[in-house]
């Protein structure tokens, strides 16, 4: 039986794609002050926090599109036990509930190691009502799959995967929904597979992008049932694992993949060109 050494997963605000994020400067007092707690419950989503009782009303209803659509990629069987969800109301209050306490960080959410997510409160202020969902997607995906913190798992599957589930029912191009990986490919960059768990710490924006790119091209060469599978049984997500799993080796995918991106981001320049 595996032994993990599992740790708080996070997600910081700049791996959320520019088209749920918010424009303009944000104004607000510096109290930091932890209001009372509240609690609301709807089926197994429970949600509690220090922020107004309508912020946490307003997280029920979107967690509850986030669950269902966990639940058209990884089955009914996933999230039936209890979700517990954790909306402070100010910086002291996400720190206290184990959000990540990174340095310089604008960090978007957690996911404990006991599963727990907590939602930073500039979530609210800086995306869109529609990249809220996407970022209880992304999270409740590690929820359901009880990856998150898994420090033996391969970084790309773990947030690939949650990536993947969080933005395939927006129905955007692969380039709208990693710019910078786009923009790379355009530039003569192409990657030749997924990043390193090296990259998630050096280049986070880019590795996120990256992942979820690799992810798709899975899907894509490989149908979801193999893919959803692989992620299910994965221990480590290395080579020899994904070669039993896919019959073929990353590196025999290189060219495919560099093949996909570059016709995912021809086909969106020449979308954008004749206007469609």
């Amino acid at each position: 039986m595996k032994t993990s050494t599992r740790q708080a997963i996070t997600r910081r605000m700049a791996c959320c794609v520019g088209w749920v994020l918010v424009g303009g400067v944000v104004a607000g007092c510096s109290s930091s002050a932890t209001g009372a707690s509240h609690t609301v419950r709807d089926g197994q989503l429970v949600v509690t926090g220090s922020a107004p009782e309508a912020r946490l009303r307003t997280v029920v209803r979107d967690a509850r599109t986030a669950v269902d659509r966990v639940r058209k990629l990884w089955g009914s069987s996933v999230l039936t036990e209890p979700v517990h969800i954790e909306v402070p109301a100010d910086d002291a209050g996400f720190r206290a509930a184990g959000g990540s306490a990174e340095p310089g960080a604008q960090i978007a959410a957690t996911t404990t190691a006991a599963g727990r997510v907590v939602l930073a409160p500039a979530l609210f202020s800086q995306v869109t009502g529609q990249g809220v969902v996407v970022v209880l997607t992304h999270e409740l995906t590690h929820v359901a799959l009880h990856q998150a913190g898994d420090s033996d798992i391969a970084r790309w599957v773990v947030e690939g995967a949650a990536e993947f589930t969080a933005y395939r029912p927006t129905g955007l191009t692969l380039p709208r929904l990693a710019p910078q990986l786009a923009a790379a490919v355009r530039a003569g960059h192409v990657p030749i597979g997924p990043p390193s768990d090296a990259r998630f710490r050096s280049a986070p924006q880019a590795a996120y992008q990256e992942a979820y790119a690799w992810c798709a091209f899975l899907v894509d060469r490989f149908g979801t049932t193999r893919f959803t599978g692989f992620v299910r049984s994965v221990h480590t997500g290395q080579l020899a694992e994904f070669a039993a799993a896919f019959g073929s080796s990353m590196r025999s995918l290189r060219p495919p993949f560099q093949q996909f991106l570059r016709t995912q981001v021809a086909a969106d320049s020449t979308s954008s060109a004749t206007g469609g």
